[in-house]
């Protein structure tokens, strides 16, 4: 198809098309995997929205922490386009609305400081803690002196059908008839699109 269509030009596109999984070709190429002897500091910043998922920031902050620990490491993830954080008030994604213009927060309170204030001086008087992420819904940016939180608790998730049996590979979940008040997943467990009122 890159033949056919793009007469060979597009390598990049080819390359999704021959490794479609998280294989060798991929894994060598995978720069959180390298981040030793980080000497600059580190704002880190990602976008909480993003089809393929937030994950690329969130590692590359953790190898950081982890492979460089003595390398002053930020993390801010907010709800941007890609690059949103650089241009435009980020009051708005698509239809959803936020009550903060989240670009002019983390250009003027979160990136002029980083970059502007003494190292010394970054968390001195709280100003900029370990991590900030924009909360959803309460439309406020949190701030953490670690990611994840120290008092954060793990929770998880198990899909299960609505007849109350136990999930097995493979099964789909049907809709059902609502009977209870608990949230039932409905439709492939391996996604999650959508949800009902059981």
């Amino acid at each position: 198809m890159n033949e056919k269509l793009f007469g060979g030009r597009t390598g990049y596109w080819q390359e999704i098309v021959d490794h479609p999984n998280y294989d060798e070709f991929w894994q060598v190429r995978s720069v959180w995997k390298h981040a030793r002897n980080i000497t600059p500091p580190i704002p880190e910043r990602g976008r909480l929205v993003r089809r393929r998922g937030p994950m690329g920031p969130l590692h590359m902050y953790r190898s950081i922490a982890r492979l460089s620990p003595t390398t002053d490491n930020r993390l801010v993830m907010g709800p941007w386009s890609h690059g949103g954080w650089g241009r435009g008030p980020g009051d708005r994604l698509g239809n959803a609305t936020f009550a903060v213009k989240t670009g002019d927060v983390f250009r003027s309170e979160i990136q002029f400081a980083f970059f502007h204030a003494p190292p010394e001086g970054r968390a001195a008087a709280g100003q900029l803690p370990n991590t900030m992420m924009f909360a959803t819904g309460i439309n406020e940016f949190r701030k953490h002196d670690a990611w994840p939180p120290a008092a954060v608790r793990r929770l998880r998730f198990h899909c299960r059908p609505a007849d109350g049996s136990p999930q097995t590979p493979g099964r789909r979940l049907e809709p059902g008839p609502s009977t209870s008040t608990s949230a039932i997943r409905t439709g492939p467990c391996r996604t999650w699109a959508t949800w009902r009122r059981a």
